[in-house]
């Protein structure tokens, strides 16, 4: 038998002197240290793609000790001559008369000897001391001895010939040294190795292309192209060696299935421990010598190819595959010796299975410890080596079941008809596998190898991340532990395994381990507990997917499933609390996507239907539907039941709320007395979804007759006071024995125990706590206001959260709860600044109205006026028939107001601004028409339309999508005639809102009114550009506006400068100055004005202050006196008319 692998030979040789030297052993010494030779790249002339030799092994030989014997009948390995011969020279370069005189005749008889040799090339090496190798010269320089060589050998374009430069100082494995002699070893290595294996690829071509002709024989074929597989393989070209044994094995299936075995013996023969072999171990039969005798059994050619692949395969770190193969072989031929089962002696087959298996597993083990493997080769092998022990379980499964250790039922046989008699232990004496022998005939024995077998399958599953796999052994562990009488083991096994099963899906093998446990524990006869209740719920919920399948064994499925759910029920009544159980596919609850409205009571009906999906009826006692809404707004609706019947189901279910809107369906629950089934349908936003599922919605209408309240700011706000929110409620139809009201905010505190109720419902009975208010006895159709105050809110919106619980005196058993989230802005939806003008007696006060908000505010009036009585004379100066004003975001509103007052004004004023948003103007008037409420924000088109006509066109997008039936549309319609027909300036519906604003009247300490008077102005006297014009400036000083003093003969040092209009006028005279202000009297000073040009001019303007005083009240410090200067002549201007004159210009004529 030919080595497995054989390293490439060359052979060496020289002069009888140099070869017997010492320089020669180190020269051999560093040669050797160059192989084995890496990185060798191969291109064929037959193959397309180019080949890289990582490491190819060489060995040195003298050519005296290699035999040129004669060729050989068998075929054998291409690499069992040399392929490449080496001559050693040991001349120095200039000693060409040694070498025409002596080497050349050695050199000569050896080259006759390599050149007559097929498929072999050679190579001359000439040893050369450093300082004497060939000099690179010029063309005219004398030749040396390597170039004497190169003239005398090189018959072709190959070179053939180079130099070695050596010296006893030479590093062994220096690159520069051997670079340019390993690359002519790797090219004449290659080169043989072409010419050799085109020869022999031509013999198999001939050999095969003879198949059909008589005297040809598949042995003989197989030897001749195994031979290229072993020459592949001792070149390390190991993918092209296992091509040649997959063709191999591809030929011998062609003649297999062409029914001639002629070249083969039996298909088997059993000899000796054929049944506990090494399967893949080549050397335990003598197979190539039985191939060429043609005595081989097609059993052990089987084997001898497939050790021959799994070498190679693990020579190419490619384990897995040679786990793959085995296990794919084991079945494969084990299912044909079937065939010829009755031949064999008992249980030979099994033996065999059983242990190649073991032993493909064993020896894989020993080549992972030659390789490096990375995470994924090292998994898919442990999952090869788990598929394998796995195959020698299930060869203990048939033997187990024969001999009685096993049951005739799943997980061990799925055959019921077996029933092959037992075989006795002298019946047995031709299997030599001691352990296998010992477990068919002892119990316990098999039990122990049955787990050990079982449990290292588990192991490598488990290494390999097939956890299916793994938990299916587990199952069958469970199962012979059930058959061993061992029930509690079985029992946490079979309750733990459907915990792995579910998150991967297994359904199938989920519910068959669910439905044993059930089964064990009945048999243990142990208490239906909470964890037994887990384990039948799951195992309905694999049911209602699988059906029969799971129950098999069950006569009747109907009662079974019937006794469970009975207990079920049992069990559920003895528990303290209730167990959820969630997502439960035996049920299902489909809701309607509208709500019904009580006929007599508030409240809602909304209908299910309910899909018992379990083969018998189901005992419920109710069901419940969970909806949610805005602001965390939940209402449940529910329906006593007693049973489910197989199928669909139809139940109304009723809520004692009613809250309108639409709404999320949020969960459905069924309750079995302590077991709740619940599903929730709000889906995960978190978690992305491939398909966007809806969401159901469920729209529940709007009850008029029901009870509502309404959160709101208050009609009137005084600012300065404590704030309050205004809380309305609507009692409807309900005649209200008991109403309790309870009020929380985010960011704000309510103070219910300061709660004020409306004065026109003082005959209401209201208890008031810290917490809540509580009001009894109110009647029906009846409005009831309450103020509530509230701490300060940071920020421009308040969220107020109102609890209601109510009850009837028709229904005073059932208490009704409804919650109420309203955002109220709490920042007022208008701003008022205020600019005030001092006139003498009069002051006068602009007040600017604007809006806060992207909101349209309507004001109705606004007035000033005193808090007490007071001799004040206050005048709006608004026109008459002014209406209402409208403010807009981009337009604020001007209020005018003046005071007049003889005394100083010390008394604070109100501002009264009586107004309301456009907003709520527009829903009273469209409340006015219709008792439903359209929201109006989707569209602002009618706003500017509505500000100058009076006219609403309602926008299309209002009335909701999908809300329109046909008599909804002409009572729209209708609607929208009287709002398009309003006629314009008629009066709006609805209340005003007031807000008191207090006004402090401003103080000033001197009020100056300036005035530069010209003494004429009329045509008679004309003003030119240039022309002086005599001015007047009188300062009158007033202390009427100063509140902080009473003393009237007080006195104030002041200074006055004229404005200095360098572009219209030149002033001429005191333009700056100082004088003493005194109540009433008036300062006056003459100036000289010159106009610097024509036009209409403006008079100079004059600025006054006065200087620092001090006093009692400044506490010895300086203080300046605030002081207001009025132009009284700032409205005048002075036509300048243009100066005449002549001028004269003079001009050359020539």
């Amino acid at each position: 038998m030919p080595p497995s692998s054989q390293p490439v030979l060359i052979s060496y040789s020289g002069a009888p002197s140099f070869i017997s030297s010492p320089s020669w052993s180190q020269i051999q010494h560093a040669f050797r240290l160059q192989f084995p030779l890496r990185n060798i790249h191969w291109k064929s002339a037959t193959r397309t793609s180019l080949r890289t030799i990582q490491e190819l092994d060489v060995s040195l030989a003298h050519i005296d000790t290699v035999k040129d014997e004669h060729a050989s009948q068998i075929p054998g390995n291409l690499l069992e001559k040399p392929l490449l011969n080496i001559y050693f020279v040991n001349c120095e370069d200039s000693d060409v008369e040694a070498y025409k005189t002596s080497l050349k005749k050695e050199i000569k008889d050896w080259h006759a000897t390599a050149t007559a040799r097929k498929n072999q090339e050679w190579l001359i090496i000439q040893v050369v001391k450093p300082e004497s190798k060939a000099p690179t010269g010029t063309f005219f320089q004398l030749k040396g001895v390597l170039d004497k060589l190169r003239s005398d050998f090189n018959s072709d374009k190959r070179e053939r010939c180079v130099q070695l430069t050596w010296s006893n100082t030479t590093a062994p494995e220096s690159p520069i040294v051997w670079g340019e002699i390993m690359n002519k070893l790797k090219d004449g290595l290659l080169s043989a190795f072409e010419s050799a294996l085109i020869h022999r690829e031509d013999d198999v071509k001939r050999s095969e292309s003879q198949r059909l002709m008589p005297g040809w024989n598949f042995c003989t074929f197989f030897i001749l192209k195994e031979s290229l597989a072993t020459s592949f393989r001792s070149m390390n070209l190991l993918s092209e060696a296992l091509l040649q044994y997959d063709e191999l094995e591809a030929s011998f299936f062609q003649v297999l299935r062409e029914k001639n075995l002629s070249w083969f013996g039996t298909l088997i023969t059993p000899s000796p421990k054929d049944d506990s072999c090494n399967l893949l171990s080549v050397s335990r039969k003598a197979y190539r010598e039985l191939i060429l005798a043609n005595t081989i059994s097609v059993f052990d050619f089987r084997i001898y190819l497939l050790a021959r692949q799994c070498e190679i395969l693990a020579k190419m770190n490619r384990l897995q595959d040679a786990c793959r193969r085995s296990a794919a072989f084991l079945g494969a031929f084990g299912r044909r010796l079937k065939e010829v089962q009755d031949t064999l002696p008992p249980y030979f087959i099994e033996s065999w299975t059983y242990s190649s298996a073991l032993s493909v597993v064993e020896k894989c083990n020993s080549w992972e410890t030659e390789h490096q493997m990375d995470k994924t080769q090292v998994a898919s092998l442990n999952a090869g080596k788990g598929e394998l022990l796995e195959l020698a379980r299930t060869q203990l499964d048939i033997v187990g079941v024969r001999q009685t250790h096993l049951p005739l039922k799943p997980p061990f046989s799925s055959d019921a008809s077996n029933t092959s008699p037992v075989v006795q232990s002298d019946e047995l004496k031709e299997i030599s596998n001691a352990d296998f022998k010992k477990a068919l005939l002892d119990k316990e024995s098999f039990y122990e190898l049955y787990i050990g077998v079982t449990n290292r399958s588990i192991d490598m599953y488990a290494k390999a991340g097939r956890r299916k796999f793994a938990l299916k052994l587990h199952g069958s562990l469970a199962a012979l532990d059930i058959h061993r009488g061992r029930f509690d083991t079985a029992l946490a096994t079979y309750t733990s395994l459907p915990a792995h099963y579910a998150p991967h899906k297994w359904s199938s093998l989920e519910g068959l381990m669910l439905s044993r446990a059930l089964d064990t524990h009945d048999a243990l006869e142990k208490r239906k507990d909470r964890e037994w209740m887990h384990v039948l719920l799951s195992f309905l919920a694999t049911y209602v997917e699988h059906g029969t399948d799971l129950l098999l064994s069950k006569e009747d499925v109907t009662i079974y499933i019937r006794d469970l759910v009975m207990e079920l029920r049992k069990s559920a009544s003895e528990l303290d609390q209730d167990l959820i159980h969630t997502e439960h596919p035996g049920m299902n609850i489909k809701v309607a996507a509208a709500a019904q409205l009580e006929s007599d009571k508030d409240g809602s009906l909304l209908n299910v239907v309910i899909l018992n999906r379990l083969p018998c009826d189901l005992p419920v006692d109710d069901i419940s539907v969970a909806l949610s809404g805005p602001d965390n707004v939940r209402l449940k609706f529910t329906a006593p039941c007693t049973s489910l019947p197989p199928g669909k189901t139809e139940l109304t279910l009723s809520c004692s709320a009613s809250l309108p809107g639409l709404y999320m369906l949020d969960t459905t629950d069924i309750r079995l007395s302590r077991v709740v089934f619940t599903w929730a349908h709000q889906k995960n936003t978190a978690k992305p979804q491939r398909v966007k599922e809806k969401q159901h919605l469920v729209r529940i209408p709007k009850d008029y007759q029901a009870l509502t309240v309404q959160v709101s700011q208050p009609k009137i706000v005084v600012l300065g006071k404590r704030s309050s929110v205004q809380l309305c409620v609507k009692t409807g139809r309900n005649e209200i024995e008991r109403l309790t009201l309870g009020l929380t905010s985010p960011s704000a505190t309510f103070h219910t125990k300061d709660a004020v109720i409306d004065e026109s419902d003082n005959d209401a009975e209201v208890l008031k706590t810290s917490d809540e208010i509580l009001i009894m006895h109110i009647p029906s159709h009846k409005e009831v206001s309450l103020f509530v105050p509230h701490s300060d809110v940071i920020g421009p919106t308040m969220k107020v959260v109102v609890n209601i619980q109510y009850t009837t005196t028709a229904e005073p058993s059932i208490t009704r709860s409804i919650s109420v989230t309203q955002t109220l802005l709490v920042t007022l939806p208008i701003s008022v600044n205020v600019e005030d003008f001092f006139r003498g007696t009069r002051l006068f006060s602009r007040f600017t109205v604007s809006t806060t908000s992207h909101q349209h505010v309507r004001i109705a009036s606004t007035t000033l006026q005193s808090e007490d009585e007071s001799p004040l004379k206050i005048v709006s100066c608004a026109s008459k028939g002014r209406g209402v004003i409208s403010v807009t975001p981009n337009q604020a509103a001007d209020f005018l107001f003046y005071i007049d007052s003889t005394e100083p004004v010390r008394q604070s004023l109100q501002l009264l601004v009586r107004y309301r948003m456009l907003r709520e103007e527009v829903q009273a008037i469209i409340e006015e028409a219709v008792d439903t409420f359209v929201a109006l924000e989707s569209d602002a088109s009618w706003i500017q339309q509505y500000g100058m006509t009076g006219e609403i066109v309602l926008p299309e997008a209002s009335l909701g999508e999908g809300l329109v039936v046909e008599s909804l549309e002409q009572s729209v319609k209708h609607v929208k005639e009287i709002l398009a027909n309003r006629a314009k300036g008629a009066s709006a519906p609805g209340t005003w809102r007031e807000m008191l604003i207090p006004v402090d009247v401003p103080s000033m300490n001197i009020l100056a009114s300036v005035h530069m008077e010209i003494p004429s102005k009329t045509d008679v006297y004309r003003f030119y550009a240039g022309q002086p014009i005599a001015a007047t400036l009188s300062i009158h000083s007033s202390f009427r506006w100063d509140t902080g003093s009473l003393n009237e003969d007080r006195e104030y040092k002041m200074q006055y400068d004229v404005e200095e209009m360098v572009r219209d006028w030149l002033v001429s005279g005191r333009k700056r100055g100082d004088f003493v202000a005194k109540e009433n009297e008036t300062y006056t000073v003459s100036l000289t004005l010159i106009a610097l040009h024509h036009g209409e001019l403006s008079l100079p303007k004059v600025v006054v202050w006065a200087l620092p005083v001090g006093g009692p009240l400044t506490m010895g410090s300086l203080s300046i006196p605030a002081t207001e200067t009025y132009q009284k002549h700032g409205a005048e201007k002075i036509l300048v008319l243009p100066r005449g004159g002549r001028t004269t210009f003079v001009t050359d004529l020539t």
